[in-house]
């Protein structure tokens, strides 16, 4: 039997407030080892965010900048350095436990770049990784990032995928700190007409198929 997820859509958020409700799902899933996975989506309103190992010191424009374009700067736990997100950019949030799934942070990061890649082919687009950054490239471009954090087994934060965005704001940073490497949106990469819901129903059936989950439900509020 596939062990069980449930999906759940958030729409667009800020990014604080996705912060707070995976934290939320984090903290019921230690306190209660029979609850089920989550995988989240959602689109963030304009954002730079920094991880764990900080990465100010890649955010290349000033905060009166940032702040007339209405672009917030927020530290987080999860692995990686700075990058951006934004409305157009389909971002998902897998809350699970790795012991109940038997991998490490390693393997589950390999098997996130394999359902980014299951999803990209739908689009017959043909995508590659590097050995030494997470995340996945088409044609030495970088279309998806990773970015993960783990409490007592349970792993969160998770992935984003450039579909449709406004990569300008990515101008703002040194993304997850490559200075040779240039962003890229699937809309750049295929003849494909694209709609944020197919995005999501495509990247759900991957997550499944690659990590032989069942979705149990799908919402968009915190279950009880």
């Amino acid at each position: 039997m596939n062990k069980k997820i449930i999906f759940l859509d958030m729409g667009r958020t800020f990014y604080k407030s996705s912060l707070l409700f995976q934290e939320k799902l984090v903290e019921k899933k230690i306190n209660d080892s029979s609850l089920e996975d989550f995988l989240v989506f959602t689109e963030h309103e304009p954002v730079i965010t920094l991880g764990k190992r900080g990465g100010k010191e890649f955010i290349l424009k000033e905060k009166p900048f940032l702040k007339d374009n209405n672009v917030g700067v927020v530290e987080t736990t999860r692995g990686g350095l700075a990058t951006c997100h934004m409305p157009g950019q389909a971002v998902f949030y897998p809350v699970l436990n790795l012991k109940d799934l038997n991998m490490g942070v390693k393997e589950y990061s390999i098997k996130l770049m394999d359902a980014i890649e299951d999803f990209l082919r739908k689009y017959n687009v043909c995508s590659s990784r590097t050995e030494n950054y997470p995340g996945v490239f088409v044609n030495n471009k970088k279309i998806a990032s990773i970015g993960l954090s783990v409490r007592k087994n349970i792993c969160w934060h998770g992935l984003s995928i450039n579909i449709n965005n406004d990569n300008s704001l990515f101008d703002c940073v040194v993304a997850c700190g490559l200075k040779d490497i240039s962003m890229t949106r699937l809309c750049d990469e295929t003849d494909f007409e694209l709609s944020m819901d197919k995005i999501k129903t495509d990247f759900l059936d991957s997550f499944v198929k690659i990590f032989g989950f069942e979705i149990s439900s799908s919402g968009n509020k915190l279950p009880d």
